[in-house]
C-alpha cells in the first residue's frame, strides 16, 4: 500500500507496507528549513532568523510555526507523535536545537507546550536525532511547533524536521490471550522453565508482512523502560505506536524490543522472527542480546508487582532456554564490555534507561530470577524421591486453607516452604522427623491474593515442588 505524506502542503506518496488497513492512520511531514518557500509556509514568527538563514551567529534563534491541521480523519484511541531531525553539518553537538509541540481540539484553545526529548534508544536511525513518543487525546485536530535553534551559538540552525502523527485505530485494549498467545520455544532439559503466555503481534495490531531477520546466540538479557506514561487505557495501542515510531521515524525494519511488558503484567511479543532474533535496542550492540522493555517511566518509582513477576518469568525462561546464569557476568563481544548477564540499557552506553529506580533494583531482580528457576521451575516427580509413595494437596485450587498428605515407606526429615510466583518465601515450617504417614493443615494463603503459589517440600536432602492455585 502507500502512506499519504504531507510535505508542507505538497502531497506525495511513499511505499511503506502492503496493508491497506494503515492508509488513514499516518500523517508524515518533512520540513526543509533551507528552502525559503517552504520555510515561509511553515513559519508564523521568528527571531534572529529570516527565510531559514540565521542573522546573528552568537544568538539563539526561535521559530514558531503556524497552526496546522492534523489530517487523520478518525483518531482512535489516541494520537501518538514522534519526530526526527537533522542539524546543520557544522553543528555536531546534539544540543543545538530544542523542539516543543502543543495540541488543540479546535484551533483556538491550546494545551501546554511539550518538549520533545531525545529517544534514548535511537541509535542507527535515518535522522541525526529522534524524539520520544508523546500522546494526545483522540479529539486532537491541530498542532503547533516551537523550535529554539543555534543553542551552541555556532551559527548553525536546524536543517530539516520529520513529523510522524499516528492513530493506532481500534486495537482491542484486552486481546484474548488464549487466541493471541503462541509458544514456539520449548523447555530445555537443564532448566524446565515454561515460556510465559503473551500477546503476539496480531494481538497488538501489527500487520507488518514478513521481512528478513537476523539471529544470534543470546548471552545477555537487557532491561529497558519506554520512558512514556505509566498509565494507559489501551496498552496494545501503545505497543503499536512504538512499532510505528521505530519503523517510520527511526527507519528500522521492525520494533526494536524483543519483548514488552505493561504495568498490568501483560507480556507482548515485540520484534517478529521468533526466538533469538536480533533486535534494535542496545546502543547498536544488539548481537548476543534479548531486549525487554517495561512500558512506562521508572526514574523515581519501580515497576508494579505484577509487571515484575512477568519480567522474572520471561527472564527465567530465556535464562533456561539459552543456558544463562542470571546472577553471573560474561564478556559481551559486540560491545567489548564485561556485563552482568541481566543488565540495564545504560550499561552499554550513556542513557538514563531503564530509569534510576528500576536500575537500582536490578541486583535484587537477578537474585529473584535465580530463585524462581531453582524453586519454581525445577519441579521433581514423586518417582524421583526415594521412599516417597504419595503426595496429595487438597483442596487445590484452594481459597486459602489446604492439607498436605504424605505417605512414605521409611522415616525422613521433612520441612516445607510456601513461595509466591516470583520465588519469594512466604512461610517455612520447622524441620521434623516423619514416619510412614504425615498430615498437616495450612492456612497461610488466607492473607494473600488469588494467584499461583509454590509448595516446596524437603525430604532429607531431596526436594519436591508443587503448584498451588488460590482462587
Amino acid at each position: 500500500m502507500k502512506y499519504v505524506s504531507f510535505f508542507l502542503g505538497i502531497v506525495i506518496s511513499i511505499n511503506c507496507f502492503s496493508q491497506n488497513k494503515y492508509q488513514s492512520k499516518n500523517q508524515l511531514e518533512l520540513i526543509h528549513f533551507d528552502n525559503k518557500e517552504a520555510y515561509k509556509s511553515f513559519s508564523l514568527s521568528e527571531t534572529n532568523i529570516m527565510n531559514g538563514v540565521i542573522k546573528k551567529a552568537n544568538s539563539v534563534a526561535l521559530i514558531v510555526s503556524k497552526p496546522f491541521a492534523i489530517k487523520i480523519e478518525d483518531i482512535q484511541p489516541f494520537l501518538s507523535f514522534s519526530c526526527g531531525w537533522n542539524e546543520d553539518k557544522n553543528a555536531k553537538d546534539k544540543k543545538n536545537s530544542s523542539i516543543e509541540i502543543r495540541f488543540s481540539n479546535d484551533g483556538i484553545n491550546w494545551g501546554k507546550w511539550q518538549e520533545l526529548n531525545e529517544d534514548e534508544h535511537s541509535s542507527n536511525t535515518k535522522f541525526q536525532l529522534v524524539s520520544q513518543l508523546v500522546y494526545a487525546e483522540k479529539e486532537t485536530r491541530f498542532y503547533q511547533l516551537r523550535i529554539q535553534t543555534n543553542l551552541m551559538l555556532k551559527g548553525c540552525i536546524i536543517k530539516d524536521l520529520f513529523l510522524n502523527f499516528f492513530s493506532p485505530g481500534n486495537v482491542p485494549s484486552k486481546p484474548n490471550i488464549k487466541e493471541e498467545q503462541t509458544q514456539t520455544a520449548s523447555r530445555t532439559t537443564a532448566c524446565p522453565c515454561d515460556q510465559p503466555t503473551f500477546i503476539n503481534r496480531t494481538g497488538w495490531g501489527c500487520t507488518q508482512g514478513a521481512i528478513s531477520y537476523s539471529y544470534t546466540t543470546v548471552t545477555h538479557l537487557i532491561i529497558h523502560h519506554s520512558a512514556g506514561s505509566n498509565t494507559s487505557s489501551n496498552w496494545p495501542a501503545v505497543v503499536l505506536s512504538i512499532w510505528n515510531s521505530h519503523v517510520n521515524t527511526n527507519g528500522w525494519a521492525d520494533i526494536g524490543y524483543n519483548w514488552l511488558i505493561d504495568p498490568n503484567g501483560q507480556l507482548y511479543e515485540g520484534r517478529g522472527g521468533g526466538n533469538n532474533v536480533v533486535g534494535a535496542h542496545f546502543c547498536g550492540f544488539n548481537t548476543g542480546t534479548m531486549g525487554t522493555c517495561m512500558l512506562g517511566t521508572y526514574t523515581s518509582q519501580n515497576i508494579t508487582d505484577t509487571a515484575r513477576k512477568k519480567l522474572i518469568q520471561i527472564l527465567a525462561w530465556k535464562s533456561c532456554n539459552s543456558s544463562i546464569n542470571p546472577i553471573g557476568t560474561a564478556f559481551h563481544a559486540t560491545s567489548n564490555l564485561t556485563l552482568n548477564r541481566i543488565s540495564g540499557h545504560r550499561d552499554g552506553c550513556a542513557t538514563d534507561c531503564p530509569g534510576n529506580f528500576l536500575y537500582q533494583n536490578l541486583p535484587a531482580l537477578r537474585t529473584d530470577v535465580n530463585t524462581y528457576i531453582n524453586s519454581v521451575c525445577n519441579a521433581t516427580t514423586i518417582a524421583d524421591i526415594q521412599g516417597l509413595e504419595d503426595l496429595i494437596i487438597s483442596p487445590n485450587p484452594t481459597k486459602g486453607f489446604f492439607t498436605i498428605n504424605i505417605r512414605l515407606n521409611s522415616s525422613k526429615l521433612m520441612k516445607y516452604s510456601i513461595l509466591n510466583s516470583d520465588g519469594k518465601i512466604l512461610y517455612t515450617s520447622g524441620s521434623k522427623q516423619i514416619g510412614s504417614v504425615f498430615t498437616e493443615q495450612n492456612n497461610i494463603l488466607d492473607k494473600y491474593p488469588a494467584g499461583n503459589y509454590v509448595l516446596k517440600i524437603m525430604l532429607d536432602n531431596q526436594s519436591l515442588v508443587r503448584q498451588i492455585m488460590k482462587q
